[in-house]
């Protein structure tokens, strides 16, 4: 009997550890085979805005545009394209957030691509971003850029040539304006085709000032114009109107005569600049308005000099400049003639 109530307390036993176990494996599978995200993992949140998925992007670079759930500590991040590692891009200035970009040319149009990108922290973790699908290449369609680097070059008094430098892609076609003096207004000269880098103007007047601008056209648009350029040399900034027609004169090793038109009536003073070949421009002197002659007497001109004038003039609120004249001094004062006489002939000898 008492055998038999010994084996019921070892069986009771046996079952309680035996239910124990059961209830604390339980508890522990539930602890640690748990699927709800832990904090660390809302914290490594990393997002794709842009391109997204059946997008078009233009050839060239392409910057994505993206975010990571904040607080982070960033190590760098990672680019996969087509599934394939692409770079790794480490974390920007302060611990920023790196930018990001990649770039195709013009023989992948037409082709498309998938992408993602991988964040890494300092910690050891990493967050994958969702998966970019579909994205097509498609030609850049952007406007051409304007023209520059305009040139005139003299081919007679009638004629010139004005030429121009483009660094846009496709242009297929310029327009080039031209305006008759300063208070003419801007017309339509001429179109000419987008592989042309130079053209010519005919039939000008001599004593003229010309002025030029040209914009360039694509199938996506036109460009904004050019810089201005003119047949005078002249520079304008703003609200007054340069000299014009500076001519010099040398008579003699160090006397340099100026001479130009004042085309301004609200000039302050004009500065007289010369340089030579070998230094910059620098002041002579300043003389009143509305003078229009000067005299470089000296001032360290010298026999067979080659020097350069221009005049310019000044506003209340800008200025402008005129074109530039070259002169060459003489390489020897030239003496007068000295002791003249004339002789009086008091009878005429006539012949009949």
């Amino acid at each position: 009997m008492n055998s038999k109530r010994l084996n019921s307390c070892f069986y009771n036993l046996f079952l309680f550890l035996l239910l124990s176990l059961i209830i604390n494996f339980s508890f522990l599978s539930c602890t640690f085979l748990s699927n709800d995200p832990t904090e660390d993992s809302e914290l490594r949140k990393i997002e794709i805005y842009w391109p997204t998925s059946n997008s078009t992007i233009s050839e060239g670079e392409t910057k994505i545009e993206y975010s990571v759930t904040s607080p982070y500590n960033i190590r760098f991040i990672e680019l996969y394209i087509n599934g394939q590692f692409k770079n790794n891009i480490p974390a920007g200035a302060n611990n920023s957030l790196p930018s990001i970009s990649f770039n195709f040319d013009s023989t992948q149009i037409g082709t498309s691509f998938n992408y993602y990108i991988v964040y890494y922290d300092i910690d050891g973790t990493s967050t994958k971003s969702q998966d970019i699908i579909n994205v097509t290449i498609i030609e850049r369609q952007i406007p051409p850029y304007p023209p520059y680097d305009l040139r005139i070059i003299k081919i007679s008094d009638n004629e010139i040539n004005i030429s121009w430098k483009d660094s846009s892609k496709t242009v297929n076609r310029y327009e080039i304006y031209r305006r008759n003096g300063f208070y003419g207004q801007y017309l339509l000269l001429k179109v000419v085709d987008g592989s042309s880098f130079n053209t010519n103007d005919q039939g000008l007047i001599s004593d003229s000032i010309y002025f030029y601008k040209i914009k360039s056209f694509n199938d996506y648009g036109e460009s904004g114009f050019s810089e201005e350029i003119n047949t005078g040399g002249i520079i304008i900034y703003g609200d007054i109107y340069p000299p014009t027609q500076l001519i010099a004169t040398a008579f003699g090793t160090q006397v340099v005569a100026l001479e130009w038109i004042d085309n301004s009536d609200n000039e302050n003073f004009f500065r007289i600049e010369r340089k030579t070949e070998f230094s910059e421009f620098i002041e002579i002197t300043n003389i009143s308005p509305n003078v229009t002659i000067f005299t470089d007497i000296g001032g360290n001109l010298y026999a067979g000099g080659t020097f350069f004038y221009r005049v310019k003039v000044f506003s209340e609120k800008d200025s402008a400049i005129s074109n530039i004249a070259q002169v060459t001094t003489f390489d020897h004062n030239l003496l007068p003639p000295e002791q003249l006489t004339a002789k009086y002939q008091s009878a005429l000898h006539l012949i009949g």
